[in-house]
């Protein structure tokens, strides 16, 4: 068996979707000869959000985890936020954790013989510390990416935050000895400014699905409404004011509706929100659950009768691909993609035979949602006949099969 060394700010019981995909590939990388030892932020971190202690009964009981504290006081960072945000971008607000988690990670380095360094990011300190943990130590290292850095549409940079954090990635790209995306689109945005050498190094294995957590959807409930579910937060241009507005308008033209549907989002929503749905007479609708446990986020899903996936605007093509998409497809459950017409979330909504409309349309996303309540009332689906072929390529099994392959092939 080999070693991998793991470095993610990222992992159980942060209550995350990196949390969530660091440890599914923990938990499986064992099956193909590889042995994690991780190195994380522990729960006490400030920016480690949301705990759920029960992630951690979902992996193995051997894994060798190394949680270390962020140097973070909480009232400096709060002070850098208000005062000097531009601190939080070099490269995010996690470059607390880098000295100690670098300090840690290359004791234990010197301590015990490994094969391999692998940094995921979110956040991209993870990866300056694999940057730095693969020049003390010449070890093969493999850069991960659940999002983009300085090409971000969503992160707003000024000159000198945008030219630190260029040279900070363009390293990470040169050293690392191979860079995994998690969408095709993603890889082609960020490595295009890149020569063919480095371009070369890159690969794309998907977010995946738990196969031993999903369910069929025969084993959900019967609901007395058509029940349509979001599963995650909302924050910063990612707001569900879109929905709400064509739901308002649902109801003003079919007030007899009301009794026949129900909208829950399961996460955390800010108060200006919860104000806008009794603002707007639709409470009878849409319900608000809050933030539960993971496991019982999958319950949600595997309850719903549509799943609504729900993004941020975007001008160009959108690059991401949330984890909550596919476990949405390994539910077999109708989606509802409220996300750009174009990029990796569509085409897969699409594949999947599921309607995707654009955020800023309250009248195509008024029609998505009657589309499917009709379609479910009537029960006249339509059948998608490689969803299968489909959704096997997101499968955990295959998914760190394809991860461990990459780990041989550059050891």
């Amino acid at each position: 068996m080999k070693k991998v060394l793991f470095v993610s700010y990222n992992f159980p019981p942060q209550l995350s979707p990196e949390s969530i995909q660091a440890s599914r590939y923990v938990k499986f990388l064992l099956q193909y000869g590889w042995v994690p030892y991780v190195v994380c932020a522990d729960e006490e971190s400030m920016w480690a959000g949301a705990i759920d202690k029960s992630m951690l009964h979902l992996l193995p009981s051997n894994i060798k985890i190394l949680k270390v504290r962020s140097f973070e006081p909480r009232i400096f960072m709060l002070a850098l936020r208000k005062f000097l945000p531009i601190l939080l971008k070099l490269p995010d607000g996690r470059i607390g954790w880098y000295l100690p988690a670098y300090k840690k990670s290359l004791t234990l380095l010197e301590r015990e013989r490994f094969d391999l360094i692998h940094s995921r990011a979110m956040c991209f300190t993870s990866n300056l510390i694999g940057l730095k943990l693969k020049k003390e130590t010449g070890l093969p290292w493999v850069a991960h990416f659940s999002d983009p850095w300085v090409d971000n549409p969503y992160i707003h940079y000024g000159r000198l935050d945008s030219y630190i954090n260029r040279k900070l990635e363009r390293a990470v790209m040169e050293r690392a000895d191979a860079i995994v995306f998690v969408s095709e689109e993603m890889r082609q945005l960020i490595m295009g400014k890149y020569p063919l050498e480095v371009r070369r190094k890159s690969t794309v294995i998907p977010h995946c699905y738990d196969p031993e957590l999903v369910s069929h959807p025969s084993s959900s409930k019967k609901n007395p409404k058509t029940t349509f579910t979001y599963t995650g937060n909302f924050y910063r241009i990612r707001t569900p004011l879109g929905l709400f507005q064509a739901v308002y308008s649902i109801l003003s033209k079919q007030p007899e509706i009301q009794d026949s549907i129900n909208i829950q989002i399961v996460g955390s929503m800010p108060k200006n929100y919860q104000d806008t749905i009794l603002k707007l007479g639709i409470d009878k609708v849409v319900s608000v659950v809050g933030t539960v446990t993971y496991l019982e986020s999958l319950e949600y899903i595997r309850n719903a009768d549509v799943l609504l996936l729900i993004d941020a605007p975007s001008k160009t093509p959108s690059v991401f691909l949330p984890l909550k998409l596919v476990e949405y497809a390994a539910s077999k459950k109708p989606i509802l993609g409220i996300t750009p017409l174009k990029g990796a979330s569509a085409s897969l909504v699409k594949r999947l035979g599921g309607v995707v409309v654009s955020p800023e349309n309250t009248i195509d996303i008024e029609e998505g949602i009657l589309t499917l309540y009709q379609r479910i009332k009537s029960n006249k689906m339509p059948e998608c006949l490689h969803y299968d072929n489909e959704i096997k390529q997101y499968n955990a099994l295959n998914t760190t099969k394809t991860l461990a392959g990459l780990f041989d092939s550059v050891c």
